[in-house]
């Protein structure tokens, strides 16, 4: 589900920003953990057309991108928006560590880039310094630095880990007995588990919660 929200005003704005990610968990997930921080997401959406088309418009302090994005890929969104707003700040939300893609989004346009494997508080400090023009949080993944969660996070199993991963990809139930090799029945006992230890009751608040306490990267 797509969300949007206006900016309200105010003596002093939030910063505002617009994130096309996919799949939807990790958007809803992303989109509740930066309004908490004090961006104001004016658009949220797992389209690149429509991220296109609201970054362009809006005109945002930020656009956070994921490379891996319908209908068509990410970079072509980030080469859209920088080629037409050169000063709007973009970063790459890229899921691998290989310099390839890391150099392909700087190429495309991105400010900076994030992993996927990255700690939420990271991504929010890349954010924080690219609405302010600053590029120089940015780092090769290759000396990627995971810094401690300040966070008393629960011990969830390898496993329970592996199952959220895929859930916050947006895998089905189904999906994730393909591709972990084990019976559906399995992977909801992984996931009643961590929805106990998390303190939650649904997939959304459980990858909210798993993101927020540093257990799963973005």
């Amino acid at each position: 589900m797509d969300h949007t929200q206006i900016s309200m005003s105010g003596t002093s704005p939030s910063p505002t920003i617009v994130l096309a990610i996919a799949p939807v968990l990790l958007r809803d997930g992303l989109h509740h953990l930066v309004s908490r921080a004090g961006f104001n997401v004016v658009t949220s959406t797992g389209d690149g057309a429509l991220a296109t088309t609201s970054a362009l418009a809006r005109g945002p302090d930020v656009v956070l991108v994921t490379v891996t994005l319908p209908p068509y890929g990410g970079l072509d969104v980030i080469t859209s928006i920088s080629h037409t707003r050169s000063n709007l700040a973009i970063v790459a939300l890229i899921d691998t560590g290989s310099l390839t893609d890391y150099e392909r989004a700087l190429r495309a346009g991105a400010m900076s880039c994030v992993l996927l494997d990255d700690p939420f508080d990271h991504c929010l400090h890349v954010l924080q310094r690219a609405t302010n023009g600053d590029a120089h949080a940015n780092r090769p993944p290759q000396v990627n630095v995971v810094p401690e969660s300040p966070f008393s996070a629960p011990m969830l199993s390898r496993r329970e880990e592996q199952v959220l991963n895929l859930v916050s990809r947006g895998r089905t139930v189904t999906q994730i007995a393909t591709d972990m090799v084990i019976s559906p029945k399995t992977v909801k006992h992984h996931l009643s588990a961590t929805y106990s230890k998390l303190g939650v009751h649904n997939r959304t608040d459980a990858v909210m919660t798993a993101l927020r306490q540093g257990i799963l990267r973005i």
